[in-house]
């Protein structure tokens, strides 16, 4: 605050300060009571009550102290013209932010305006380097795959279940101050966490984005984060600020499975819970600290679980769909065993350079082919230079296999149990011409060895690995 301008001369910064005179109380700040007061005088026709005050509050109690002090109020009103700077003015913005709380643009914005003063600015903020975003369909077995998706990233903090964050102290502190867990609270209590030092390599946010306004907040928070790497890209804080990554997963299953899979968590769950009331009627210590698992209408009844399934693939799928323009996008088919969902995984959620890799990284190593690009056709050209060796350079190629045939095999059957040796040749055909090492290596791979030449001025050494047979299949 303090700029020039203002109205008649003050600036806003004195504008301010005599405006929330009017509002505060004598320890000069503004709880639920005094707002409400003062809203009822300036705006007996507006529509609102208690809960709505208590919105307000909370909206802009960045240190959630309960109540607006000076500092507070200038954030609150830095979108709003001076000639707006009047109680009327005032108050009608405030209450229509709130009504407006619905908005991403304007959710993101006070959620990162918390973060920032908690933080101390953007230099404070720091989101992990890589961020998976898991959904999946009811009974797709997100718990059980999220251990396949972290190991397959290298990801070891453990994941962020969103329905388990709710549940928090943070989630229920809003709960007990009278606000409603929307979206608002939901996008700062989990950025809030995303902060912690122990996912700053990775994350996996387990349950949003569910809705088109989450899915908004996700793009906005992206653009951010890649806004502050390029602001900070080759100062000393480059390290802080990494080119952020998303992925999106979603793990998939027909209708017909997930319908069985939700009831057969109930039928399992119903008689969980019999044996709880059995043994902890016995007096067994053994149910005694156990609880009930707690039963969902989903997992008793074809009906709801039909339509938990139905409002999976209406609502969440198609906004979770609209992401794969934007990010990596991976399908993974859960309708299998454990065994294939763990291996389709792996196979979506494989490294891949081009994809994580910033361009200009990607660009100065895409030179240098691929160990796939390499071994294409691999088969193929060792035939051809076999065949090449035997129609040009024929006498070189028989000089090579005998002296494969003396010095190489007796050396390899005394090592037929272990699978490896190693050959030190001092035949000049191999230190005359550096093709007679090619052809040795073609020969031997050929008859399924594996061989690393390490050509010298007076000796060639080759290591050979081949398969071995067992002990116990001798």
């Amino acid at each position: 605050a303090g700029s020039a301008g203002g109205v008649d001369g003050l600036s806003r910064e004195s504008m301010l300060r005599t405006l929330f005179e009017d509002f505060s109380d004598d320890e000069d700040l503004i709880d639920a009571s005094r707002l409400e007061e003062m809203l009822h005088e300036v705006l007996p026709a507006a529509h609102f009550d208690g809960s709505d005050v208590k919105r307000m509050i909370h909206f802009a109690d960045v240190d959630r102290s309960g109540s607006i002090d000076f500092a507070e109020w200038c954030v609150l009103f830095e979108g709003l013209p001076d000639d707006d700077l009047t109680l009327r003015g005032m108050a009608q913005f405030w209450l229509g932010k709130v009504g407006n709380v619905s908005s991403p643009q304007v959710i993101f914005d006070v959620v990162w305006s918390r973060l920032q003063d908690k933080m101390g600015g953007d230099q404070g903020i720091h989101f992990p380097q890589e961020l998976l975003w898991l959904g999946g369909a009811p009974g797709s077995g997100k718990g059980t795959c999220t251990p396949f998706v972290l190991a397959e990233r290298g990801i070891s903090a453990p994941p962020i279940v969103m329905s388990d964050l709710l549940n928090s102290p943070a989630a229920q502190k809003v709960k007990d101050e009278g606000g409603l867990v929307g979206d608002l609270e939901v996008f700062q209590v989990l950025c809030e966490t995303l902060m912690d030092e122990r996912y700053r390599a990775g994350a996996l946010v387990d349950g949003f984005p569910r809705t088109r306004a989450q899915v908004e907040l996700l793009h906005l928070l992206y653009d951010r984060l890649a806004h502050l790497h390029g602001e900070y890209d080759h100062t000393p804080l480059q390290d802080s600020f990494p080119r952020p990554r998303f992925r999106v997963v979603v793990l998939f299953v027909d209708e017909n499975e997930s319908i069985q899979r939700q009831l057969r968590r109930g039928r399992e769950a119903v008689k969980y819970n019999q044996q709880i009331e059995a043994g902890q009627a016995r007096g067994d210590p053994e149910w005694a600290a156990k609880e009930k698992v707690v039963l969902r209408d989903t997992d008793l009844n074809v009906t709801a679980a039909k339509q938990r399934y139905d409002t999976f693939i209406k609502e969440t799928l198609d906004s979770l769909t609209s992401l794969k323009e934007y990010f990596p996008f991976h399908v993974v088919s859960a309708q299998g065993s454990v065994e294939d969902t763990a291996a389709a995984v792996a196979n979506e959620m494989r490294y891949q350079s081009s994809m994580e890799l910033q361009e200009a990284t990607y660009d100065a190593i895409n030179c240098i082919p691929t160990a796939e690009e390499i071994c294409e056709n691999g088969r193929q050209n060792l035939v051809r230079r076999l065949d090449n060796y035997a129609a040009k350079h024929l006498p070189m190629l028989k000089a090579v296999v005998a002296a494969i045939d003396a010095d190489f095999v007796p050396v390899l059957r005394r090592h037929a149990l272990s699978g490896n040796a190693t050959i030190k040749s001092y035949r000049s055909v191999f230190l005359q011409d550096p093709m007679a090492i090619d052809m040795a290596v073609d020969v031997m791979a050929d008859r399924r060895y594996q061989v690393t030449a390490v050509p010298g001025a007076k000796r060639t050494i080759f290591l050979v690995k081949f398969r071995s047979p067992t002990l116990l299949g001798l």
